[in-house]
């Protein structure tokens, strides 16, 4: 009884990660041809790792897909030079203001010049 639980929770986890795909597989599907393709715990297990790698590729694609998309920078900034002090509204604008005057930010200049 353990074994048939064993593939139970196998198929639920395979036809998830298939949804995920964009696969519509019920578990009761991926069952009935497990047992058309005598597929052992080996097999079902293979399967398994499979949809697991793919639903796992897809979810990083679609991560650094937005990342591009985004327009954040892809590398930390190390100065504030380029930065557009101007666009800063709010209760803080004056004090970032003044962080562009202030002894930091002009020796960064003067380092990289």
């Amino acid at each position: 009884m353990g074994d048939t639980e064993d593939a139970a929770a196998v198929y639920d986890r395979v036809s998830a990660r298939a949804a995920s795909l964009g696969v519509a597989i019920a578990p009761e599907e991926l069952a009935e041809l497990a047992v058309r393709h005598s597929m052992g715990g080996g097999e079902l297990a293979a399967l398994d790792a499979v949809f697991s790698y793919l639903a796992d590729k897809r979810h990083d694609q679609v991560i650094e897909t937005l990342l591009k998309l985004s327009r954040l920078p892809q590398k930390a900034p190390k100065t504030f030079a380029g930065f557009d002090f101007d666009r800063i509204r709010g209760r803080d604008a004056g004090r970032c203001a003044s962080c562009r005057r202030s002894r930091t930010c002009m020796r960064a200049r003067t380092w990289r010049s």
